[in-house]
């Protein structure tokens, strides 16, 4: 085999093998986002990085942060990245994949200037869609899908987290 077939076909294999695996065993309960990634909730979403939701996978939302352009911060595992915000109402957010999802995103921290601030984003945002049972979160559930979101705020944050199986939320809302 020639050598330039070798190059194109060992490029070929690395292209595909780079390509975020699609959950399939239950596609009737999921919303598909943009590019067949699976995600959803992405109305919740603060609006840094475009058509996101939980769900999405690691590898893809690293790839479209590197392509943003925008400031941030990761740890070493690159599971948690803080995004840096500018002309927001927020300082930045953090976004958490998690490791017993397969690495897809399963929390959200907004984090803000000062407790007014994230009290007023929250009440904006979120407004009638309280838990009747609390007056600080709310529980949202799709029909036909088995994840529930959780959003609540606390001092100058506000959280946005999803009970995926496999998560330190699963089963907690």
């Amino acid at each position: 085999m020639k050598p330039l077939s070798i190059l194109f076909l060992l490029t070929g294999f690395l292209v595909l093998g780079q390509q975020p695996a699609e959950n399939t065993s239950n596609p009737s309960s999921f919303i598909e986002g943009e590019e067949n990634h699976i995600s959803y909730y992405q109305e919740f979403m603060p609006d840094q990085i475009k058509n996101i939701g939980f769900r999405y996978p690691l590898a893809s939302f690293d790839q479209q942060l590197i392509a943003s352009g925008l400031p941030y911060n990761t740890n070493k595992n690159r599971d948690q990245f803080f995004v840096q915000a500018s002309d927001k109402p927020y300082r930045g957010v953090m976004y958490t994949f998690l490791e017993g999802t397969g690495h897809e995103l399963g929390q959200v921290t907004i984090y803000f200037y000062n407790e007014e601030a994230a009290r007023a984003y929250y009440a904006e945002q979120f407004k009638g869609n309280f838990d009747e049972k609390s007056e600080w979160s709310f529980v949202k559930s799709i029909e036909g899908l088995p994840t529930r979101t959780m959003v609540w705020q606390f001092k100058e944050r506000v959280f946005l987290a999803a009970n995926l199986p496999g998560s330190n939320w699963s089963g907690s809302f």
